[in-house]
């Protein structure tokens, strides 16, 4: 089998493991870290290692006619409100915490919360996003003075895919929460 394993070159690890494993198994493997859309051949199944190059694996699969991604799956598992979203409307709305993309402060939710981007993964580097925040008024304090409006427009990171991204305010569980890890067909 002739394998793609899409990837950004900070992921080294895992693609050095991913290539491992398949190699092992007698696999044949190509790796793929820049330039995604220049990628060509053609391969029997492709791993991607990061949730934002998901839509160039759906347009790959679907080009080589690999029954695997569809395209709408990968709208959905690439953006975190979406997949927010769609859970709820599968009726695991009661272990799904409470998120908004706020495009003005009546949006927001008097709750404990975290601000993350709707595309991509990250920590702390901007002292604003995948942080906590206590309340409401605590993450305006923190928050860029043209959060709203950048929240309005969305905006795209090169770090992941140029894909249009938006910030998400998500309700922080209690640490007594139950954590579930549901499994379903997109």
């Amino acid at each position: 089998m002739k394998n793609l394993i899409l990837a950004y070159d900070r992921g080294h690890y895992r693609i050095k493991a991913m290539k491992l494993a398949l190699e092992s198994l007698g696999e044949l493997v190509t790796i793929v870290t820049n330039n995604f859309d220049n990628i060509e051949g053609s391969f029997d199944r492709i791993w991607t290692l990061s949730e934002s190059l998901l839509p160039i694996q759906a347009k790959l699969e679907l080009k080589w006619g690999i029954n695997n991604m569809p395209v709408s799956a990968a709208d959905t598992l690439t953006n975190k409100k979406k997949f927010d979203d769609f859970c709820m409307a599968i009726g695991l709305e009661d272990i799904i915490p409470k998120s908004v993309i706020p495009t003005k402060e009546e949006d927001l939710f008097d709750l404990p919360m975290i601000v993350k981007p709707t595309i991509g993964s990250g920590t702390k580097l901007d002292g604003f996003t995948y942080t906590s925040y206590y309340s409401k008024q605590d993450m305006l304090a923190n928050a860029p003075n043209d959060f709203f409006d950048t929240n309005k427009a969305g905006f795209k990171d090169p770090k992941f895919n140029n894909v249009l991204s938006h910030y998400m305010v998500q309700e922080v569980l209690p640490e007594h929460s139950n954590i579930y890890g549901p499994y379903y067909y997109i």
